[in-house]
């Protein structure tokens, strides 16, 4: 009887052994899928770090592309406003071209334009009436505007293409993580 009960102890024993290896065995693979569920999950994150990253990138972009069209609004703004100074100058000083030729003849002397020596009514310029100076510092100013605004369009133009292809990147990035492009 008694090697009865050592046999069923030892059987029993067995048994356990054989339960515990094979929860120890259960538990190495579980290990080991929670690790690699780890590495996945790292790799993951460090591609959503990236992907903010570049989204971040892409609203600085966005900012900076911002800021220059509304420079070049402005650029071309000034530009327009010294082109319309310049014409008025030149329109005014054309005007009254008359008024300044008249204002040079001098009695006995021949007029530029009739070449008469007598000068019964010359006209009279303006009181406001714009040196040939003044309209050639209006000329250049429109000159220097308009410059300025090309520069500032080809900057806002630059910082577009920029802002685009930073954002085809994030939809790409996007598209891969996510795994469609829907």
């Amino acid at each position: 009887w008694k090697q009865s009960e050592a046999l069923a102890g030892e059987q029993a024993r067995l048994q356990a052994e054989q339960a515990e290896r094979e929860t120890l065995r259960d538990s190495a693979a579980k290990r080991e899928k929670v690790r690699a569920r780890q590495q996945e999950n790292d790799r993951r994150r460090r591609e959503l770090d990236e992907l903010n990253a570049r989204l971040d990138g892409c609203r600085r972009a966005k900012k900076q592309h911002a800021q220059a069209a509304e420079a070049y609004l402005q650029a071309q703004r000034g530009a327009e406003s010294a082109r319309l100074a310049h014409m008025r100058l030149n329109r005014a000083f054309l005007d009254e071209q008359a008024g300044i030729l008249a204002a040079g003849l001098q009695p006995g002397e021949p007029c530029p334009v009739c070449g008469a020596r007598e000068h019964p009514c010359p006209a009279r310029a303006g009181e406001q009436a714009p040196t040939e100076a003044q309209v050639e510092k209006a000329r250049v100013a429109a000159n220097q505007a308009e410059e300025a605004a090309a520069q500032a369009g080809s900057q806002a133009a630059d910082r577009k293409g920029t802002l685009d292809a930073l954002q085809q990147e994030a939809k790409a990035q996007c598209l891969r993580l996510l795994g469609s492009d829907d």
